[in-house]
């Protein structure tokens, strides 16, 4: 549960609580759990902060700093986090369906099963992350870098994977399936081309599966709906 002063403060805006923040540096807030949707939070200050399975969805977090928050199990769908920093987070199970991830910096983030189907993540730094068993259909990942990050086991079905920095990466058994791939360059990973499912590198996109009509040109990328996600993720 949320610390009710740490949150009376959060809610005063972000400057009043950045200035709480340089004031109180030993302080560690805790808004786990806290109600914050649609929350006008950009540029707060929350590095550190505990924000353990707190709403965050549609909430406004550009340019905050999340570097080293505990996120684990948040909502954060259709959030807004372009050029947060999240440096070394907890995103742990975390749902990032939906969210506006463009410039973010996730490198070194702890992402066990994170799902962030359909999120835009253009030019996102995830390097150093571990994303294993990630979730990330549909996703716009064009020109992130994914460099020496862990994704064995994630699902980039669909994903726009054009130009993603994969150096060093690990993504044994990462699938790949109607992923368009051009211009990225799995052998510079150590993962053997056979350990990628679905993987056509330097081709067009595969067409998608049968279940998945395919979209429409110039349409938004629209999230699958929550029964195709794997039990463990958020309900609606």
């Amino acid at each position: 549960m949320a610390n009710s002063e740490h949150l009376d403060r959060l809610r005063e805006g972000a400057e009043a609580f950045n200035a709480w923040r340089a004031a109180n540096p030993e302080a560690r807030p805790d808004l786990s759990g806290a109600g914050l949707r649609q929350a006008g939070l950009g540029g707060c200050n929350l590095a550190g902060a505990s924000l353990a399975e707190a709403d965050l969805a549609e909430a406004d977090l550009r340019g905050a700093d999340l570097a080293a928050a505990d996120l684990s199990h948040a909502r954060l769908r259709r959030a807004d986090l372009r050029t947060a920093q999240l440096r070394d987070a907890k995103v742990v199970e975390a749902d990032l369906r939906g969210a506006d991830l463009r410039d973010a910096d996730l490198s070194g983030v702890s992402g066990y099963r994170v799902v962030a189907t359909g999120a835009d993540c253009r030019s996102l730094r995830a390097a150093g992350a571990d994303l294993r068993e990630a979730i990330l259909w549909e996703c716009d990942l064009r020109n992130a870098d994914f460099e020496g990050a862990q994704l064995t086991g994630a699902t980039l079905r669909g994903a726009d994977c054009r130009g993603m920095a994969v150096r060093g990466a690990a993504l044994d058994g990462l699938e790949l399936t109607g992923a368009d791939l051009r211009s990225t360059d799995l052998a510079a990973t150590p993962s053997p081309a056979a350990e990628l499912r679905g993987a056509s590198p330097g081709e067009a996109p595969v067409a998608p599966p049968p279940d998945r009509a395919p979209a429409e040109p110039q349409s938004p990328r629209v999230p699958p709906a929550a029964a195709e996600l794997p039990s463990y993720q958020f309900d609606e």
